[in-house]
This record gives C-alpha cells, structure tokens and sequence, in this order.
C-alpha cells in the first residue's frame, strides 16, 4: 500500500512523511486512514480464516496441548564468592530470591552473630577423609539416597527442576546425584 501525495500525485510508502518527489508534507490523517484500512483488511482476513479453522473436521483439528517442561535440576556452588558472582550478598539472599533454589548441604554452626543454619534432608551425612575419597563420599551417598528414596522417606519431586546450592561445586558432589535422579525420575 501507499500513500498519493496531495501536489504532485506521487505515490509514496506508507513509513515517509514527505513526498520522495516534491518534498510536499503528506497529509498525516490520510496515512492514518490508509493504516486503519490495513488494519480493517488484515482483520477481515484473520476473520475469514477463523471461518475455515472451525469448518475443518474434529479429527484434522485435534492437536494436544503441549506438555509443560520442568527445567532441568542444576547444582551450584552457594560459598561467599560465588553468592557474589551471582549478585548475592548471602546464602539467606540467594534462597529468598526464587522458590527454585534448595539449599541441600549440611547444617552449620551459628558464629560471627550469624544464627545456625539448618542442615538439608537432602545433606550428605558422609564426609571426606572420614568416610573415603570425594568420590567414595559421593557414591556412599548416591546409595544412600537411593535407599531412602525407595523407602519413601525423601520425594525428589521436592528437587526437581531447582536450583540446589552445596558448597563442593564445582568438583564432585553429592547435588550432582541428586539432580541425576530427579531429572530421571518423573512421576
């Protein structure tokens, strides 16, 4: 579509505002009559349209709503600095900006006037050297989880698709198998 000039009769693209020949100022009112019979045209057309979706038989129409996607389970690290780097000032910051973050560590000692903080069902009781190497540690856990998910003791619904905070990352650890299995087992 376009728009004559007043003067010199030119048609001139609807996105000017002066004539690309006699330089003559387009009336603004005729550009705006001229879009709003686009607009009228355009909706005649999605109208007509409408008409032959709902003309269509039930069985070519029938298309199954899409499944919402849970986003994947991911595990990062929630030390000081790496709270920072994410633009958190604490780890009380980082769980109270997103009901998707889970804190899954182990409990922590009140000190420097800062309360306790509570350990995680989702902890991992075994500690390295104590209990093994990182990975002894982490395997002693996966077959420990596995065994309290089979009892029904823990849900990983109640991880799936967060964000979990531990302090280990980026090495081995134990939110990794978390995150595994949550995003292995739907229900």
């Amino acid at each position: 579509m376009s728009l004559a000039c007043p003067q010199c009769t030119l048609e001139n693209p609807l996105d000017v505002t002066h004539c690309v020949c006699c330089t003559s100022a387009l009336p603004p009112d005729d550009r705006i009559r001229t879009l709003l019979n686009q607009v009228h045209s355009l909706a005649s057309e999605l109208h007509d349209a409408r008409a032959i979706i709902a003309s269509l038989s039930a069985a070519h129409r029938h298309v199954s709503p899409p499944v919402p996607r849970t986003p994947p389970t991911t595990v990062v690290n929630v030390n000081a600095q790496s709270l920072r780097r994410m633009g958190y000032r604490s780890l009380d910051a980082w769980l109270a900006a997103s009901p998707h973050h889970k804190y899954v560590g182990r409990g922590m000692a009140a000190r420097d006037g800062k309360p306790a903080m509570p350990g995680s069902v989702w902890g991992n009781p075994f500690k390295i050297g104590r209990a093994g190497t990182r990975d002894d540690v982490v395997q002693r856990y996966r077959d420990y989880i596995t065994e309290k998910i089979t009892r029904g003791d823990v849900d990983l619904s109640d991880v799936r698709g967060k964000v979990l905070g531990c302090w280990c990352k980026p090495e081995g650890c134990h939110g990794d198998v978390l995150a595994e299995l949550a995003d292995a087992h739907t229900e």
